[in-house]
């Protein structure tokens, strides 16, 4: 994927050009859990992404960006990741929201995510199971989503 569409709200989140840069971990209470866990620049490299799951380009007060990837962090050991980002014609600088949310597992963060956009997403990961069960197989995307709903 290109990500130079989403050069400037990562950026924006790595500068911390808003005060409302909220990231972390999604806990079972739907809350979200700042450790020191994942640094946010790891979160926020786009090298490190070998799935997306949904991206939209956004546009300065529009439409967000918004995008839900997989983190290969080992072998065999994945986090999932959902952004969410927002600002008005100014700029992040002036007034803006940039949420960063992570999971061990898709459903888990789709399921529990604070953020409404991870939820209203679940659709269209639906809507798109042909994809799923081409990329996992028909058993784990079978398994994927019934988590989801």
């Amino acid at each position: 994927m290109d990500w130079s569409a989403f050069e400037y709200p990562i950026n924006s989140a790595l500068r911390r050009l808003t005060d409302e840069c909220n990231y972390g971990r999604v806990t079972d209470d739907g809350s979200i859990e700042r450790t020191d866990e994942y640094p946010l620049e790891d979160l926020l490299d786009t090298c490190t992404y070998d799935r997306v799951y949904f991206s939209q380009e956004g546009q300065h007060d529009e439409q967000s960006w918004i995008f839900v990837v997989r983190k290969r962090c080992a072998e065999n050991q994945f986090l999932y990741i959902a952004f969410d980002a927002w600002c008005d014609y100014t700029g992040f600088h002036c007034r803006g929201k940039i949420d960063v949310l992570y999971a061990d597992d898709l459903a888990f963060l789709c399921k529990n995510g604070t953020e409404p956009f991870v939820r209203a997403r679940v659709s269209e990961m639906r809507a798109n199971e042909i994809f799923l069960c081409s990329t996992f197989g028909e058993h784990i995307a079978d398994k994927i989503l019934k988590r989801l709903v």
